[in-house]
């Protein structure tokens, strides 16, 4: 199941490097090129609780499987694509399919695994999901480069389509099948049609706007998007009084908790989705790096990440949210660090040294991994079993919308120095990228020991022990 969040993860970061190859090949336009990222977390982000209601809803197993063979599929549409139109369609695709497969995984460790065995699968998905950004950008670079058999930027793809194939054919031999069957469930289609339309009422503005110069219906459409998911929760409550099976439980929006922890993540991911668009931006248009080189400039960082996320969980036992709130603290070292290596001066900034930049990498990448593998279970501690695929579904979508929102904020923040493409104007964006990105790690440090009083709560209640 992590090979198939890791493959999810690794095609998120493969595009941008194949972006230049892509580009050439299919002879794309710069909006074309923005529409072949944006989709695929779009497709992703508007079907994502859906996905994980589907899973508790009709069997995690089943809904798995069939989202991880719609993924392989879709990817070899994306590799064996004809035209720049074609390439968008199956991008959207293919994030939607991975709304299916992605939101079970962590439902599944939620509910097939406890104690020890719990944390460790939650390691191990936490493990993915930091590594996997650095992956995709080697991965990506080096099939891009080697230009296997002719193929260029479309062996990124299609390397998806042998991997899916072994961990769907692996997934059916393995994966549990439920031990009794289901009662007959009718899925909350008022529901879906309007979480899915809010949804992508808030991203497209949020993934497009900054290209397009923020036109008005933009800003119209993110005021409709946040109204429905404001008014989300009436709905679902009134079609949980009628005796219906609401997409999201009512109970899981009232569980205090866990709402805590989803806004304690966004304002994490905030800052950490920024993080990686403005050091690419840097290392790329800044400082002029390849595609593979900047994949292994970003080494430190995953190999830090999979030092400590290896102890975060003990680390969480022993010191509570004082081990969440330290990665905080060593994230916001890394950026400051970085931020040191260009002087104190603005007008005249200098050039940090890549070992600077290399030691800012391994710190925050330490940071990461004390907070992102124990802060996932923290979160939906206390949550039913029944509830974990919506909960899962909802954590996850919460952090795409908060890393769109940190990648259109932020991002634009360093667009607005850069704009003159001089390499002052990038050093600049990316100093106020950094500063922009402690503040909201500061903000995530807040909800963080917001939700350590929640667990607290929990613990005294009797419903989970304290973090």
């Amino acid at each position: 199941m992590v090979t198939a969040q890791f493959m999810f993860i690794v095609d998120a970061f493969i595009a941008n490097v194949a972006i230049p190859s892509i580009r050439t090949s299919l002879h794309a336009t710069p909006a074309q090129l923005e529409a072949v990222l944006a989709v695929y977390q779009l497709g992703y982000a508007i079907l994502l609780i859906t996905g994980g209601r589907l899973g508790d809803l009709f069997g995690r197993r089943r809904v798995f499987l069939l989202g991880l063979i719609a993924f392989t599929a879709t990817s070899a549409g994306c590799g064996l694509a004809g035209s720049a139109a074609a390439l968008i369609a199956w991008r959207f695709a293919q994030g939607l399919s991975a709304a299916m497969m992605v939101p079970q995984v962590l439902a599944s460790v939620q509910a097939l695994f406890t104690g020890a065995e719990r944390d460790r699968a939650l390691s191990i998905f936490g493990l993915v999901m930091g590594t996997g950004g650095a992956a995709g950008l080697l991965v990506g670079g080096a099939l891009t480069s080697a230009d296997i058999a002719g193929l260029g930027w479309r062996a990124a793809f299609l390397v998806n389509l042998p991997v899916g194939l072994v961990a769907a054919l692996l997934g059916w031999r393995w994966i549990p099948r439920p031990t009794a069957a289901a009662a007959e469930v009718h899925l909350d289609k008022a529901g879906v049609a309007w979480m899915a339309i809010s949804v992508a009422a808030v991203l497209v503005p949020l993934l497009f706007g900054r290209e397009l110069h923020w036109p008005a219906w933009s800003l119209v459409l993110l005021v409709v998007g946040l109204l429905g998911m404001a008014t989300f929760q009436q709905l679902e409550a009134r079609i949980d009084r009628a005796g219906g099976t609401p997409l999201l439980p009512p109970a899981l929006l009232q569980h205090r908790a866990f709402m805590t922890g989803l806004t304690a993540s966004g304002l994490h991911y905030i800052s950490m989705m920024a993080f990686f668009l403005v050091l690419t931006l840097y290392l790329q248009n800044g400082r002029q790096l390849s595609a593979l080189r900047m994949g292994i400039v970003i080494l430190p960082l995953a190999i830090a990440f999979l030092i400590t996320s290896r102890v975060a969980n003990a680390l969480v036992r022993r010191y509570g949210m004082r081990s969440l709130l330290g990665g905080l603290g060593l994230m916001a070292v890394g950026l400051l660090v970085l931020l040191s290596g260009f002087g104190t001066t603005w007008a005249h900034p200098t050039t940090p040294s890549m070992t600077r930049i290399s030691i800012a990498l391994a710190l925050h990448g330490a940071g990461q991994g004390l907070v992102i593998v124990p802060l996932i279970g923290l979160i939906l501690t206390g949550v039913p079993r029944t509830q974990a695929g919506a909960a899962a579904g909802l954590l996850i979508t919460a952090q795409q919308l908060a890393g769109a929102l940190g990648v259109a904020c932020i991002g634009g923040l360093y667009f607005t120095f850069a704009a003159d493409g001089s390499a002052t104007g990038m050093t600049h964006g990316t100093m106020a990228g950094c500063i922009a990105m402690l503040v909201a790690l500061g903000a995530a440090a807040t909800g963080f020991m917001r939700l350590g009083a929640r667990q607290r709560q929990l613990a005294v209640a009797g419903v989970a022990s304290p973090a």
